[in-house]
Formats: C-alpha cells, structure tokens, sequence
C-alpha cells in the first residue's frame, strides 16, 4: 500500500539484523553441541530434547529479525506491512510472520473518554454504562492524580482487570482492541479494524467503508481519500507512518517441535536497529502445527 504520509527524519538501517541473528545461533548451538559431549548418558536424552527445543527459540528470534528488517530496514518503503502472514523458509525450519501497526488499536493511556466509552459499545460490551467504564479508565491510569488524564501509567491491558465491575466477557471483547503502545491518543486508519473506526467520535458509518474500501484498493487514489477522512477527523485518526508494529511469530522446526511468540517492536538506531517493547511466547506444546 502506497502512503503519501509524513515521515519527518525517517531512520534506514538494515545492516545487522539476520547476519547478527545467525552468528549468536550458530555459537549458541555450537556450544550446546560440545556440552553434550560431556553429559553423563542418564541426562542426555533431555539434554538433546533441550537443544531440539533450542532450535525452535532460535526461528522464533530469526523470525522477529526478519519482521523487523522488513518493517524498519533500507528497503522498506511506506508500505508497512498489511498484507497479511508471510511465511519464510529457513536452514532449520521455517517461520510465518504477520505484523501489523500497534497504533491500529485504541491506546488506553492516551484515549479521551469518549473514544473509550465508543469502543466499549461498539464491541457489545454490557457490565457497566460505556461512560462508566471510561470514567473509571481514566480514573485507573491517573494513578490517584486526578490531573493525570492523558498520560497514563497503566504498563499492560491487564491492567483493566482492576477495574470493579468489569466482567471477564466484556474484558475478552476489548482486549484484542487495545495496547499501551501506541504512544497516542489517535489511531492508523490504514490498520484500525472495522469496531476501532466505528468508535472514533463523530465518525460516519459511510466514512468507514469509504476507509475500510479504500485499504482494499491499494492505490494512491485510495491513500488520498483515507487522509481525507483522517484530516478530517484529526483528532483521531493519524496520518504518521507507524512506528510500532506488534509482530506474531510461528515456527516450525525440522525436528517436529513448533512454538509462537508475539512481540511488540519499534524503529530504533543504527547502533540497536529496532527496540523490543514487549515479549510473550507461548509453551511450545501449545503452538498450531502444520501449514497456516
């Protein structure tokens, strides 16, 4: 997708992601290797079930490399990457990985109260009056400063469990909607997904579509008509590129074992090429198996 956007003092830097990746690896496994020569018998069948589980860290870590060169490195353009899942075959394995911009869900640290009372109805949420639920947000984030209303201190979604008389249903819908790492109080109308637009105040259920349309054209003529709509409504919707980007990992390892994480990054420098906001990776027993 093409994007017309402003991009002030854009940072390139490709050197080091996958070459750096590989090294460690390769040294890690390495030394993996001329510890078992030494591991008395009775423990090496879990000392080999360790470095078979080893292998699938090491896709899942080359995985999040490639996803942040693709996102942050020299050739990256201002396409981001929307697309959907890639998948990507690697000496031991392969991974699929999908990343799609952290600003396409509603920030509950710098969402105004409207926008968060929006959201919470438009997901089918009931436990409490939507104006409830943002009051009490805000009341949550400003840490008991009631100044404190834009900036906020929660450091995860779960945070909101703290919240009296939100039920674990209504939790569940808004979830998948939210993130303390945007950074922002608005949201990218090239990632939002239809019930976060349908939340922005003041916003026309035609504007949507036309929103929601125009993502699917992948034009330059689409691109103009979402920064319409986002000027229009800029209080908002953001016409920056992204700069967070939370990435999925599936690995799958030629020994049959098979693991997913998921991550939160953002751009850095030439020294440190891209930042690690947040980590979660599920037990590898856990992770799908097969094609996606």
């Amino acid at each position: 997708m093409m994007r017309a956007l402003a991009n002030p003092d854009a940072r390139r830097h490709d050197a080091g992601y996958v070459t750096i990746s590989v090294l460690l690896v390769c040294s890690l496994l390495a030394t993996i290797a001329a510890g078992l020569l030494t591991t008395p018998r009775p423990t090496l069948g879990r000392s080999l079930i360790d470095l078979q589980m080893v292998e699938v860290e090491a896709l899942l870590d080359s995985g999040l490399d490639l996803a942040a060169f693709r996102l942050f490195g020299a050739d990256s353009g201002d396409e981001g990457w929307h697309s959907g899942a890639e998948t990507i075959a690697l000496e031991n394995g392969r991974v699929v990985v999908e990343a799609g911009a952290e600003t396409g869900r509603v920030d509950v640290n710098w969402a105004d109260a409207e926008f968060l009372a929006n959201l919470y109805s438009e997901v089918g949420a009931t436990s409490m009056p939507a104006a409830g639920f943002a009051d009490r947000v805000l009341a949550l984030r400003s840490a008991g400063d009631p100044q404190t209303q834009v900036s906020g201190t929660l450091t995860t979604i779960g945070d909101l469990a703290a919240i009296d008389g939100l039920a674990p249903d209504d939790f569940a819908r808004l979830s998948p909607h939210l993130t303390v790492f945007g950074g922002m109080g608005q949201v990218d109308p090239w990632s939002a997904d239809r019930l976060v637009l349908r939340a922005v105040p003041e916003i026309s259920l035609r504007e949507v579509e036309r929103i929601l349309s125009a993502r699917q054209a992948r034009s330059e003529t689409g691109d103009e008509t979402i920064l319409e709509i986002a000027r229009d409504h800029a209080d908002y919707l953001s016409t920056q590129k992204p700069q967070r980007f939370r990435v999925t990992i599936d690995a799958w390892a030629e020994n049959g074992l098979a693991g997913r994480a998921e991550a939160v990054i953002e751009d850095g420098t030439d020294q440190d090429p891209f930042t690690v906001l947040a980590w979660a990776r599920r037990p590898i027993t856990d992770a799908g198996r097969g094609e996606r």
